[in-house]
């Protein structure tokens, strides 16, 4: 509608019934559970019965290796593909997973999802279905991990100016010498009251903050 022709990833999935919004906007979604392969291979064929979209239509699959948030787990991953190879209005474009510490460099963690990533991804070829394009790389690993980068990488917050935190300080400077960021956005504010109170207060929700002396609070 906006003239955008690339395809528009939607990283967070879909609610069931929301498959027909995708398929009418040319949206790929991407699969984080197995039901919605189902979901969505019903929508698409009715789809491409009354000649509203040709299929196959294009989607990504997420495997969780270790952020436990979004994804399908290794343990899924044979009926996964098998539900892939089910669904005949469907096409794999993409694979990928995300990456849960990726700026500690003291923990071997990114590593062990690196490893899960692939041993699945090595599941989806023996059962002969095309893992498509291979992402994992968030803006940690953009930064400071190319041998993470595979086919495509998602930045989030360097697209704002922002490097993380690096463990140790050591990578955070390296980074910051071999991808110079320069803030895009700024936040700005007023004050709209101001109070003097004693010490021992609490302050907001669950009185999180207590003061320890008589403080002025904005």
């Amino acid at each position: 509608a906006v003239g955008i022709r690339q395809p528009i990833l939607v990283l967070s999935g879909f609610w069931p019934g929301e498959e027909r919004h995708l398929i009418e906007h040319r949206l790929t979604p991407a699969i984080t559970r197995i039901d919605q392969l189902r979901l969505l291979e019903r929508a698409v064929a009715s789809a491409v019965r009354s000649r509203r979209v040709r299929g196959p239509y294009a989607v990504h699959l997420k495997i969780d290796t270790g952020m436990n948030r979004l994804g399908v787990s290794a343990a899924e991953m044979n009926s996964v593909a098998q539900a892939l190879a089910d669904s005949p209005h469907l096409r794999l474009d993409g694979t990928f997973t995300h990456f849960s510490s990726a700026e500690d460099f003291t923990s071997g963690q990114t590593e062990q999802q690196e490893s899960l990533f692939r041993a699945a991804v090595e599941q989806l070829r023996a059962a002969r279905v095309h893992p498509g394009i291979l992402h994992l790389a968030n803006s940690a690993a953009v930064a400071a991990r190319p041998e993470t980068w595979a086919d495509m990488v998602r930045p989030g917050a360097i697209l704002y100016g922002y490097h993380q935190f690096f463990d140790p300080l050591e990578r955070k400077v390296e980074a910051e010498k071999k991808l110079p960021l320069r803030p895009a956005f700024s936040l700005r504010t007023r004050i709209i009251a101001m109070r003097d109170v004693p010490a021992g207060q609490g302050i907001g929700y669950n009185a999180r903050f207590v003061t320890e002396r008589p403080s002025r609070v904005a």
